[in-house]
């Protein structure tokens, strides 16, 4: 009877080591896919804020949202395409281009918060869009493909939310 209460006890104590190395393990595998996670969110976050706060601050930019706002309708027809231009107009369109789509992907993935991205560009991205899109839509019609299309889904989701709210719930503080 005392090897059948010393085995049951032996086999309890087992059972419950066993059971405690598999929570254990559970919980490390959990805290590992949550740090991962984490780490990947913050280096997406920081790419993020590289692009809104020094990209668009750079001469060269600021150069190509210029030519793109002022001169690239009156000075070239949309007809052929972004790549139909030359190339002293296709670098500054390439560049508001891929910087709205840079944006964009950012926004696919949720690499940060929609509100961040939007609160920063809001009006920018849209003007930029509409000035642009007739080009782009000409280069996809040339080429076969989806040229821009996550600048197109940023414009698109400017254009679905008002700034004044969007900021109001961001709690943003007024001076007066």
């Amino acid at each position: 009877m005392e090897d059948v209460i010393a085995m049951d006890a032996g086999l309890v104590f087992n059972a419950s080591a066993v059971a405690i190395s598999l929570m254990a393990l559970a919980v490390s595998t959990l805290l590992t896919v949550w740090q991962l996670r984490a780490a990947r969110s913050s280096n997406l976050t920081l790419v993020a804020l590289e692009l809104l706060t020094r990209e668009c601050r750079s001469e060269e930019f600021l150069e190509s949202e210029d030519f793109v706002l002022n001169r690239l309708q009156a000075e070239h027809s949309p007809d052929g395409g972004v790549f139909g231009l030359p190339f002293s107009a296709r670098k500054h369109v390439q560049r508001i281009g891929q910087y709205y789509a840079g944006l964009g992907m950012i926004s696919v993935f949720h690499a940060v918060d929609d509100s961040l991205l939007l609160g920063a560009v809001h009006w920018r991205v849209r003007v930029a869009w509409s000035i642009l899109q007739p080009y782009v839509m000409a280069e996809r019609a040339l080429r076969k493909n989806r040229y821009l299309s996550y600048f197109e889904h940023l414009a698109c989701m400017a254009g679905d939310v008002d700034k004044g709210d969007l900021l109001a719930k961001q709690r943003l503080r007024k001076a007066w």
